[in-house]
């Protein structure tokens, strides 16, 4: 996690410009280092060696190391990196963008998830390659003076559409390409375009249309079925008091699984690509595909034990959630912002402690 032009480290942690690192944290241009102890390269190629990351015994209690290293790691509130009166997580050379996550070369922008190159934007998800003056849209590329729309790329001055691209001056309208002055698909001139636009957005508002995104009643999936659920997760109940669509998932009937793993990779044979393996959670069937065991047989990596939705599920787990709490620095009782909730043990310093004590 955290780690900046780094190579060959494993289980670490706020790491910049180091390589051949296990088990460390908060190191700078370091190499050969265990649990941030150095050692020589005959050491370090012995110490790995006895590691035995093929096992899937030993990784499970190197997993647990790993865990018990990140309560020692110092945190720093947010991970802010050259960026200028910013506020959220995860965010690099951005100036005067406030409760954005996961964003690169931002600037006066606020509420951004998944951002880059965005400049005056708001309330934004999934968007990329300088998105401009933009307002509520999801999953799109370069897109500029537009709203409310989705999976949309290369358009400008586009309201209430989908999956439109390389276009101009749309209006409620979905799969079009090098189109313009088009509402609701038909075509319009230029000037009956202009006409009617404003009328339209006179109507909206009367019916408190204008200025949402389309309503949620109109999505094809529940909410259990979105990202959205992973980051903000709802019971059922929760979810449909707040007027969002949920489909209940039908059980698959599940196989016991016959086949005994080996614990290390290098015990599995090509065969196993014809068993079907069940989850040690939940008990959901799944498979390994040649392609897969070729990469965890050049990894030297066990076979994974549960199946992809909840490995998902525990990589989710690790991400910081995209919400701020206000605690106290674990050095200097500054009050800082942070996505660290309070009751979380991790020691979490301020901009100043932390680069007082790292650096």
């Amino acid at each position: 996690m955290y780690l900046d032009n780094c190579s060959s480290c494993a289980f670490c942690y706020d790491l910049k410009g180091c390589n051949d690192c296990l088990f460390s944290y908060n190191l700078r241009h370091k190499k050969y280092h265990i649990f941030n102890q150095k050692y020589s390269k005959e050491g370090y190629e012995q110490k790995l060696a006895e590691l035995q990351f093929g096992s899937f015994k030993a990784l499970q209690a190197e997993i647990k190391m790993w865990k018990d290293m990140m309560k020692q790691a110092i945190h720093r509130d947010m991970y802010n990196l050259n960026s200028e009166n910013c506020t959220g997580n995860n965010i690099k050379n951005s100036k005067n963008c406030h409760n954005v996550y996961n964003v690169v070369n931002c600037e006066d922008s606020k509420f951004l998830y998944d951002v880059l190159d965005a400049k005056d934007c708001y309330d934004m998800n999934y968007s990329l390659y300088k998105p401009e003056v933009a307002y509520e849209i999801i999953s799109t590329l370069s897109m500029k003076f537009s709203a409310f729309s989705l999976t949309s790329h290369y358009c400008n001055n586009v309201f209430y559409c989908d999956n439109c691209n390389n276009s101009s001056n749309l209006f409620g309208c979905t799969g079009l390409n090098q189109k313009k002055y088009c509402i609701l698909n038909k075509q319009y001139t230029k000037e009956e375009y202009e006409k009617m636009i404003p009328r339209i957005k006179k109507h909206m508002r009367k019916t408190g249309e204008w200025g949402e995104f389309f309503p949620a009643k109109l999505s094809p999936y529940g909410y259990n079925e979105s990202i959205a659920s992973e980051y903000y997760p709802l019971t059922k109940e929760e979810a449909l008091a707040a007027g969002y669509p949920w489909r209940d998932k039908e059980e698959a009937k599940r196989q016991p699984q016959m086949y005994e793993i080996p614990d290390d990779i290098s015990d599995v044979p090509d065969s196993i690509t014809n068993e079907i393996l069940a989850c040690s959670n939940c008990g959901k069937n799944y498979k390994i595909i040649a392609q897969e065991l070729s990469f965890y047989h050049k990894m030297h990596l066990p076979i994974p034990q549960k199946c992809p939705d909840c490995r998902h599920q525990d990589r989710i787990e690790r991400r910081h959630p995209r919400k701020l709490w206000m605690r106290q620095c674990a050095r200097c009782n500054k009050e800082i912002q942070t996505p660290y909730t309070p009751e979380r043990s991790e020691s979490t310093y301020c901009k100043e402690c932390y680069l007082k004590t790292v650096y």
